[in-house]
């Protein structure tokens, strides 16, 4: 913190010293809210003001050095600057640019006021208003009660907010058994001061408890594990503040993009460490994931550390595409819309999960009134629903065996898998076997390794409308043959070779889970290799070299380091990995 406001006041002092001097004083230049009304002198605001969204207008220099002295920017579009910061935010912001403010460089207004916020938070429009902590986990707990077989309330551990605890929902048909089904989650909230944010997640369940009956919703809760955290961090959403009750940005505290020094370190919160340990680590089947903001009417999707394409690239932002074209909000990668971000929730859940992981900035506002609200979540109910139903179509599944037991092993699809080298590579549970690969409707090839034996699938076809079902089976007792077909009756016959490679540098003990050449720590060499192995490969095949050989199908055997599976009894070790992006 030191270091960034020396190198601010370095730069500014040359900046303020080409401005003329003024005897304008920060005392008479007054404080207003866009609508006019007078809050007090920027150097004195009135009480209860803050923390609030500020607006920015004027010099462009300004804006920008503003943008990099590391203030929380909401947006920064129309040469206008959106912040939201508390009292002791705009007193910093005051004393640095404060001559720029005096001497009108720039034009600050307040956007809302605390108060007003507050006044906005408790509207009641007769159909629709806003949850605080007590009313969302009493509302939870109702629908846990008049419905125990398809609603589970999860206790996922301690927050920042005294005391007040971070809860995850399920619903299912048979929610309390852990089933062999995918695994969907929309979270909300981690931005305290985002108020729509937790609604939408609260919306979405009322709406699948409402309307479970449908002939469609019934299918998805049939056949998905739903999950909701609706409010990630309940002291911010309290006090009204963007940060947790440390003032610490959780967005920004996720073990992802750690490469270089920055003001916090990842999972050093409890909302974040709790997230992870008792909750994604946890999941064997998460497949797609949304983290729910405002503002700026935009559907995101990985990287946030970097403009460069995920390995899913074309299947994630189809359906951001989707989502986006249904509302009228702009789809874009978090990294083209908001330059690198790092420790970002998004980048973790997919480099370390391969969870199809989406950020969305609701609305114009954080705090709109009640009308505003009911209107912005009916507009964003169609997406989460695609959100919710995507595994179902356009999608590969199936279980992976070993002597007829269902073992952890690597699936590897040609052309996609070797696109990227960060994301980790995609695994089967331990527990079913279970597999799932969202892909956009064509032919691949998928290559699986397991123990050093690897079986090539050339040909699977992937359909729009249906799953493709492509079980796949080690081990001599069982066999190999098997048919890649969709749900539709596509049916893709694909005889399956079980190539033993006795050349293979992955270890040959009876541990199937876990290659022990692996390597736990962070890799932090130059080509960014996130796959914690050390041997530069930069193909994302994981095989140790630089050759793209998914779908060779040769005896000459993969090679591959497997890095961070589930070892059953064992634990996980996915979250030991520094994760460098």
């Amino acid at each position: 913190m030191i270091k960034r406001t020396i190198m601010v006041f370095f730069f500014m002092g040359s900046f303020i010293w080409a401005i003329p001097a003024q005897a304008t004083s920060l005392e008479t230049v007054e404080l207003s809210t866009i609508a006019g009304e007078k809050l007090g002198t920027l150097s004195s605001p009135q009480e209860g003001v803050f923390p609030a969204g500020i607006r920015i207008e004027g010099s462009s220099t300004v804006r920008d050095w503003i943008v990099r002295a590391g203030y929380p920017v909401d947006d920064h579009r129309n040469e206008q600057l959106y912040l939201y910061v508390t009292g002791d935010e705009f007193a910093q912001l005051v004393r640095q640019f404060g001559h720029s403010f005096a001497n009108g460089a720039v034009i600050v207004e307040v956007v809302k006021t605390r108060t007003q916020v507050k006044q906005i938070l408790a509207e009641k429009n007769g159909r629709i208003e806003y949850h605080d902590y007590d009313s969302m986990l009493a509302e939870l707990e109702g629908y846990q009660s008049q419905y125990p077989d398809l609603c589970e309330l999860h206790d996922l551990g301690d927050t920042t907010a005294a005391g007040k605890r971070l809860w995850g929902f399920k619903i299912s048909d048979n929610a309390p058994e852990e089933e062999d089904e995918p695994e969907v989650v929309l979270a909300g909230g981690i931005h305290g001061n985002e108020y729509p944010a937790p609604e939408i997640v609260m919306y979405v369940i009322k709406h699948l408890i409402d309307n479970q009956s449908d002939a469609d919703i019934t299918y998805l809760i049939n056949n998905t594990e739903l999950w909701f955290i609706p409010m990630t961090n309940p002291y911010g959403h309290a006090a009204g503040t963007r940060g947790n009750g440390n003032g610490v940005d959780l967005n920004r505290n996720f073990p992802s993009s750690w490469s270089s020094p920055l003001d916090e370190r990842p999972l050093t919160e409890k909302e974040t460490k709790n997230m992870v340990n008792n909750f994604y680590e946890k999941r064997d089947h998460l497949v797609a994931g949304v983290d729910y903001h405002t503002f700026g009417r935009m559907y995101m999707y990985v990287w946030a550390h970097t403009s460069a394409k995920p390995a899913d690239h074309d299947a994630i932002k189809a359906l951001s595409d989707k989502c986006g074209s249904l509302t009228g909000y702009t789809s874009n990668s978090i990294g083209n819309l908001f330059g690198n971000i790092a420790g970002g929730s998004a980048d973790y859940y997919y480099g370390a999960y391969g969870i199809f992981a989406f950020g969305v900035e609701l609305g114009s506002s954080h705090q709109p009134s009640t009308n505003e609200l009911e209107s912005l979540l009916e507009a964003n109910l169609e997406p989460a629903m695609l959100i919710l139903n995507r595994v179902h179509h356009s999608t590969v599944t199936g279980h992976i065996t070993n002597d007829g037991l269902p073992v952890v092993a690597t699936v590897t699809v040609d052309g996609v898998d070797s696109s990227s080298n960060i994301r980790l590579p995609v695994k089967s549970d331990a527990t079913f076997g279970s597999y799932y690969r969202l892909l956009e409707p064509g032919s691949y090839t998928f290559k699986f390794e397991y123990q050093g034996e690897e079986i090539v699938e050339n040909n699977v076809q992937v359909v729009d409308d249906a799953q493709t079902i492509l079980d796949v089976h080690f081990g001599g007792d069982v066999d190999t043959d098997s048919d890649s077909d969709s749900d539709s009756d596509s049916d893709t016959d694909a005889d399956s070779d079980s190539d033993s490679d006795s050349d293979s540098d992955a270890d040959s003990d009876s541990d199937a889970d876990s290659d022990a050449d692996s390597d736990s720590d962070a890799d932090s060499d130059a080509d960014g290799d996130a796959d914690g192995d050390a041997d530069g490969d930069s193909d994302g095949d994981g095989d140790g070299d630089d050759d793209d050989d998914a779908g060779e199908g040769d005896d000459g055997g993969c090679g591959c380091q497997l890095i961070g599976q589930e070892q059953p009894g064992a634990g996980i070790t996915r979250t030991l990995l520094q994760i460098v992006f």
